[in-house]
């Protein structure tokens, strides 16, 4: 019995082309393995279950495979009808069926198109209504989402009703709350994370193996912990070489005294000017020689103008020009030499304030260098360590005697209840030892320790202890359990106080089990703790690290992330759930669509806290997509219920008020290349500081770190150490000629390339652009537009993206400035952005120095070129380090540089100290 699949129509043409057309779907579908069974129903049961925890509002809203449905008979014979011909007399007039209205799903398969479970069912209408709601405002015809990488600057982070972030809040308020005790919410079964997750399984039971005592596992030490950080080593090192290159005895580099500034300027030819110059060649006033006037070209040398007036205080024979030097009269700042008037900054504001310009003529040995470099500065600074350029902490964290005290108080416990097991179940009159069976020491104990990491008790330790409580009490009495919850066991026979009870040999086992697991759940407390903090001793590792290193453009999963806990809960959080939405962020530029978790409530365990624990999965987004310079960003949002207006018999929900608390932030990549894995504790920053400007906030630099809530999160195990691709394919690009293109063309770029860069130019206006970019390597200032048209910043394009920038004309060193915004997180094009603006004199760069020290704020990482040039500009010019130091004093209020409101720099703080160092 076969389908009928295609409509017949009348004629014989158009019924032969009916019947090839016929066989031709009917032969793709035999080279699927596609099996037509139209006498077989397909029922609920034939079709896989889903996961009993998989919601489909954990992600953003895809276009199929979101719901699963339920077929009838007459469904069947649809499953194989994609198209039809139209009722018309055209023999290849083929359409899509009537009954697929939307539009915008695009099938990207072939095998799509037989995909039971992808027909469309009339159920769940108004969920699929609002999904396909999600579909038209996430999908277009082009291939860039309708985002502004300039909307930083126009709105502030609190003026988010554009943000796409609520949009995604907004269709999850239906959703139901996650019940505490639930395990992690997991993907579906046929989603790639599942491998991922098994992987992490396979670790922790690797690692399980090895057991020992906690306190054994604990060891101090005596380097500060930071230098285990690669990129604040390589900071040190770079502010070690960049100091080693200016050395005390080279007279250019190391003047040791401030030159006037000066700038460019264009007088009329012939131009004079009046001078008075003080002679002061000695240093008392009594000596005092009057002032020698007259007039001169304003193109006129510093030698000239010395030689005139050395040889009105000596013999004109003996005139040692060399010998003297102009000083601005009344500051200490110092004509040099091979240069003219003109060029002095002092000689600008007196001619434009009709004033006479006051000089100062004295010998050079008078100049004073007090702040010259020495030798001794230079072997000072030779042996400089991470510790002098790193700032306090905040708060002093935990220290290693305290911890091991806690830990040791842990063992002894367990050790208590575990010899008790042990002797209940070898001895037969063990009535006696019953007490010693109760877990109150052992929940006391790690109630201890999780107030120690300030109050934080992860899912795992609450997992833990109750098992280990569950396993205690059925063997206690019903005295000995008042106050815990937990199953009691059968009373055989009561002996006084006590009732006796009868013992499994497997008891001692099951106990010593818990405790190890208590022991695996403190020990990754400790561990994420000593990641997020900087502590006196480290953690050795308990199971076996996996040796393989993996390169991020082979691992195809897609990106999934674990949100954990929210603990140390502010007094003042009233709302009646909260939600998580997940974010990748490469530079101000949103990578895929955001991720939310389900709406869950607060819960009181040892302290009150907000227990996510779900698996948050970015569809679409594969870690060889993801960025070298992306973070992933945690958004909190707490709702309340708004009371509805009018009270009515029917039934009806109030709508959701939605009120940013604080985001957290973390790199995927280190500066080492390599991707984040494993748990880590993310301070949650303020809704004033903004999200959308990255790079994430450096681990333990919130002001108040003892307070602010934490939020857990993990990143799980990928099979290996995953490095991003540091050796890219060599590519090169060839520049097309411009007037090759069309007369209409041309315009429209050079219209496009003559905008605002700050303009957002419409989306088909970008696609030309990236188009016809390797036609506009002769206009420089097309090079900004251009990378913010780049389709992705993965591994893939960065060849041709890098390659592009090598042959590109370079911009002037004014506009290269707009290369180290936000919006430009790429390494490489911040490196060729700093090489244009190295063309500035020094006296140029302090004008913008207010400018370059923002940007040093957006650094992904602190040994940044612009970091660099800076240090070197500074050790050059004193009069750059003096702007340098005040401007960063300004910066960091408060009596340590890293108290302040809103998001600290950790940048700007190494910068501060480094340079307080040097000078």
């Amino acid at each position: 019995m076969s389908l009928e699949i295609i409509e017949r129509s009348s004629g014989l043409n158009e019924n032969h082309s009916m019947k090839r057309l016929n066989k031709f779907i009917i032969h793709v579908a035999d080279e699927y393995n596609l099996i037509r069974m139209p006498s077989i129903e397909f029922t609920k049961e034939d079709i896989p279950p889903l996961p009993l925890n998989y919601r489909p509002g954990i992600t953003a809203p895809a276009t199929c495979n979101m719901l699963v449905p339920t077929f009838c008979a007459d469904e069947q014979l649809n499953v194989l009808k994609v198209i039809e011909k139209k009722p018309n007399s055209n023999l290849i007039d083929l359409s899509t069926c009537e009954e697929i209205e939307d539009k915008t799903n695009v099938r990207v398969s072939v095998l799509e198109a037989f995909d039971p479970l992808l027909v469309k069912t009339d159920d769940n209408s108004e969920y699929m209504k609002d999904i396909k709601d999600d579909i038209q405002s996430q999908i277009s015809g082009s291939v860039y989402d309708p985002f502004d990488p300039f909307d930083y600057m126009y709105s502030t982070n609190e003026s988010v009703n554009s943000d796409p972030v609520y949009v995604a809040v907004e269709k999850s308020g239906k959703s139901p709350a996650i019940s505490p005790a639930a395990p992690p919410p997991l993907p579906p079964r046929n989603s790639s994370a599942w491998n991922t997750i098994e992987r992490r399984r396979t670790s922790l039971d690797r690692r399980q193996k090895k057991q020992s005592r906690l306190y054994e596992n604990v060891t101090v030490i005596k380097t500060r912990p930071s230098s285990n950080d690669g990129d604040l080593s390589a900071f040190h090192q770079m502010v070690k070489s960049v100091r080693g290159e200016f050395p005390f005895n080279n007279p250019s580099t190391n003047i040791g005294h401030v030159i006037s500034p000066t700038m460019e300027n264009l007088y009329p030819e012939g131009t004079s000017i009046k001078l008075v110059v003080h002679p002061q060649l000695s240093d008392n006033d009594k000596d005092s020689i009057p002032s020698i006037s007259f007039t001169c070209n304003v193109n006129c040398s510093v030698e000239h103008v010395i030689l005139n007036v050395a040889c009105s205080l000596e013999d004109e024979d003996t005139v040692n020009v060399e010998k003297y030097c102009l000083r601005v009269w009344g500051l200490a700042e110092y004509f040099a030499p091979n240069t003219t008037l003109a060029q002095y900054e002092y000689i600008h504001q007196c001619i434009k304030l009709e004033k006479d310009i006051e000089l100062a003529i004295m010998t050079r040995a008078q100049i004073k260098k007090s702040i010259a470099r020495t030798l001794q500065d230079d072997n000072q600074d030779q042996c400089l360590k991470l510790e002098d350029i790193l700032p306090n902490e905040p708060l002093q964290p935990i220290s290693y005697d305290t911890l091991l005290i806690l830990l040791e108080t842990v063992e002894k416990e367990m050790e208590r209840v575990e010899n008790t097991a042990i002797q209940l179940a070898t001895t037969n009159h063990g009535s006696g030892l019953l007490p010693q069976l109760k877990p109150q020491g052992v929940i006391q104990a790690v109630k201890a320790v999780s107030a120690l990491m300030g109050n934080i008790e992860t899912f795992e330790i609450t997992e833990a202890v109750d098992n280990f409580v569950n396993a205690c009490c059925q063997f206690l009495p019903q005295v000995h359990t008042t106050n815990i919850e937990c199953k009691k066991p059968e009373i055989v026979h009561e002996d006084g106080d006590y009732s006796v009870v009868t013992l499994r040999t497997k008891f001692p086992d099951v106990i010593t089990s818990h405790c190890h697991k208590i022991r695996d759940a403190i020990q990754d407390l400790v561990e994420t703790y000593c990641h997020a903090f900087r502590v006196d001793f480290q953690l050795n590792s308990r199971g076996e690290n996996s040796t393989n290193r993996l390169v991020s453009s082979e691992v195809i999963d897609t990106v999934l992330v674990r949100v954990g806990s929210l603990h140390r809960l502010p007094g003042n959080w009233k709302h009646d759930d909260y939600i998580i939405a997940a974010q990748i962020f490469h530079g101000t530029r949103p990578v895929g669509n955001p991720v939310l978790s389900e709406p869950t409530t607060v819960s009181l365990s040892f302290y009150p806290r907000i227990l996510f624990n779900s698996w948050l999965e970015f569809r679409g987004t594969s870690v060889c997509q993801v960025p070298r310079e992306a973070r992933l960003v945690l958004v909190l949002y707490g709702r309340t219920l708004q009371p509805t207006e009018h009270e009515s018999n029917s039934v009806s929900e109030g709508a959701m008020r939605k009120e940013e608390l604080g985001w957290a932030a973390i790199q995927f990549f280190n500066y080492d290349g390599i991707m984040s894995q494993g748990s880590f504790f993310l301070s949650l920053w303020p809704a004033i500081a903004d999200r959308r400007l990255g790079p994430a906030p450096a681990p333990g630099t919130h002001p108040h770190s003892d307070t602010h809530p934490i939020i857990g999160l993990e990143l799980p195990d990928y099979g290996g150490k995953v490095l991003f691709p540091t050796e890219l394919r060599d590519h090169d690009v060839e520049s097309l000629d411009f007037n090759s293109l069309d007369q209409n063309t041309q315009e429209l770029l050079l219209d496009i390339t003559q905008q605002d860069t700050f303009s957002r130019p419409p989306i088909d206006e970008r696609e030309i652009l990236w188009e016809k970019r390797h036609y506009l390597h002769d206009k420089p200032e097309a090079l900004p537009k251009v990378l913010l048209a780049a389709h992705s910043w993965d591994w893939a394009c960065l060849p041709d993206l890098h390659a592009s920038l090598r042959v590109w004309s370079p911009l002037p060193p004014v506009q290269a400035l707009q290369l180290l915004l936000p919006c430009f997180p790429d390494m490489k094009v911040r490196e060729m952005a700093v090489g244009w603006i190295r063309e500035l004199s020094n006296d140029e760069l302090v004008d913008y120095l207010p400018q370059l020290l923002q940007a040093l704020k957006h650094e992904t990482y602190e040994a940044s070129p612009l970091a660099k040039f800076l240090l070197e500009r500074a050790l050059i010019s004193p009069r750059v380090a003096h702007h340098i130091y005040w401007l960063l004093t300004q910066a960091l209020p408060g009596q340590s540089p890293q108290v302040q409101v809103g998001k600290s720099s950790s940048y700007i703080i190494y910068f501060f100290l480094t340079l307080s160092l040097f000078f």
